[in-house]
């Protein structure tokens, strides 16, 4: 990975973890767009979160301040058809499954010509698209169906092992 690849530029991004800077979505959209795509076997397994979408009321999209509130802790893939996209924190600490957003299949889905893993909902008309950063850190990129979602634009994400 040299200096000035999209895996290092992702990376930094989470690291920084400025509570006053979202990244710009622009350049999210360019680094997922850079990123190789993953197998469906890659999201095996449990997985941490967060967002790039800034914090409070510099939070760039609305989904950030929705999961904020779930107190959202990333995913777990048991299996192809058996995920939990989003695990949340209770008051006593407990990582547990938000059943308010259901669960999803795994599968592979073209977009933007990019053949990769995606995460499809079984309950919501959400789609979350994955991109490799490094053996245990994945970029993704949520689609919404839903048209009130879809003004928001793009939702950007990572998961990390």
């Amino acid at each position: 990975m040299n200096s000035n690849s999209p895996e290092k530029r992702v990376l930094q991004l989470i690291d920084a973890d400025d509570e006053d800077n979202g990244a710009d979505v622009r350049e999210l959209r360019s680094l997922f767009d850079a990123l190789a795509p993953i197998q469906p076997s890659e999201l095996l397994g449990d997985w941490s979160g967060g967002d790039f979408h800034g914090y409070g009321e510099k939070a760039t999209h609305p989904l950030h301040a929705m999961l904020e509130t779930y107190r959202w802790a990333g995913m777990l893939v048991e299996s192809f058809e058996d995920a939990k996209p989003v695990m949340t924190w209770t008051d006593e600490g407990m990582r547990v499954e938000n059943e308010y957003w259901g669960r999803a299949v795994i599968r592979e889905l073209k977009m933007r010509d990019v053949l990769s893993a995606c995460c499809i909902f079984d309950r919501w008309p959400i789609f979350y698209h994955f991109r490799r950063v490094s053996d245990s850190t994945i970029m993704g990129m949520t689609e919404f169906k839903d048209d009130a979602m879809k003004q928001a634009g793009d939702y950007y994400f990572w998961i990390r092992k």
